[in-house]
């Protein structure tokens, strides 16, 4: 199985001088199992490279066969749809699997951001055959020949994560998240962190962690939101993200012994990820849990 990222930023893209090392796109992440198969995960800015490589290789004479999974449908992780050039092309083939959100089919808030208002280009200018799959946490299915669970993530309305088991390996992506501590996201984005948590929200977070605990077991490399340091963090706890503390000790409590920062804050320039790659490298001696910057172009072997 090998892993490629295409896409590392979280909020909105950050092309410039600045961020050319680790890259200015949204999220997307190419996983490619032994035999070829394509999993894509999450469609931010990413995905228009992803697809500009792809049209090399089948997509391009329609001949293209990938099965894309959504953590959810905020704009920095679709966002690429609309200039993804595989979509444009007759005979290609995609299933999107993704969490319906505010009582909207899939299918239209995907294509919502073609609208004339928008792009120029409408939806149904689409040549490749789609099909929509509404999924939700805590489910287990099949893709070819990768088995996938997905599981509940606490992000304003709910966000979930990928566990990936194929070619013997095993890959999960979690993001976007906040730890199972301080607050309850729900559907809705609250405006303020609360002070308290109630007897069924403590009890709601540690049923959450528990889950993604056994989840991540047997998990050779996982992808993690770490948008704040943990100064920010403090600061916001209620917008759905993490830090690279609590990555780590989630790899140390589930075992997981590689793990990629990722979703980067749009001011975390390449200065500052240097500066967090030489840190995380140092301390993973403590903890053995090997921790590498997401970096566009990057690919991992499984």
């Amino acid at each position: 199985m090998k892993v490629k990222f295409w896409g590392v930023r979280g909020s909105y893209p950050v092309p410039g001088i600045s961020t050319n090392k680790y890259g200015g796109n949204t999220p997307c992440i190419e996983v490619r199992l032994n035999n070829g198969q394509l999993i894509i995960i999450d469609a931010g800015t990413g995905i228009r490279m992803l697809g500009q490589e792809l049209i090399n290789n089948g997509f391009g004479s329609g001949k293209g066969r990938a099965d894309i999974l959504i953590s959810h449908t905020h704009w920095d992780h679709i966002q690429g749809f609309p200039f993804f050039k595989p979509l444009f092309i007759d005979g290609n083939q995609f299933t999107i699997h993704a969490r319906p959100s505010n009582h909207l089919h899939l299918k239209e808030i995907i294509s919502y951001q073609n609208k004339d208002c928008y792009l120029p280009i409408p939806f149904n200018a689409v040549k490749a055959n789609l099909d929509f799959v509404e999924i939700d946490a805590d489910q287990k299915f099949r893709i070819g020949d990768a088995v996938v669970k997905t599981f509940k993530l606490n992000h304003p309305n709910i966000a979930i994560g990928y566990r990936i088991e194929a070619d013997g390996k095993v890959f999960a992506v979690v993001s976007d998240t906040a730890p199972f501590e301080n607050v309850l996201i729900g559907e809705q984005f609250i405006p303020k962190p609360p002070s308290t948590l109630t007897e069924e929200e403590e009890r709601t977070l540690g049923e959450l962690q528990f889950k993604l605990n056994s989840v991540l077991e047997d998990v050779d490399f996982m992808v993690y939101d770490t948008f704040f340091q943990v100064n920010e963090y403090v600061k916001n706890p209620h917008w759905g993200h993490s830090t690279p503390e609590h990555g780590i000790d989630l790899c140390l409590e589930s075992g997981v012994p590689r793990m990629a920062l990722f979703h980067h804050a749009p001011g975390n320039t390449d200065e500052i990820l240097d500066g967090m790659q030489n840190y995380y490298r140092l301390k993973s001696k403590e903890t053995h849990v090997e921790v590498i910057v997401a970096r566009e172009g990057e690919e991992i072997i499984l």
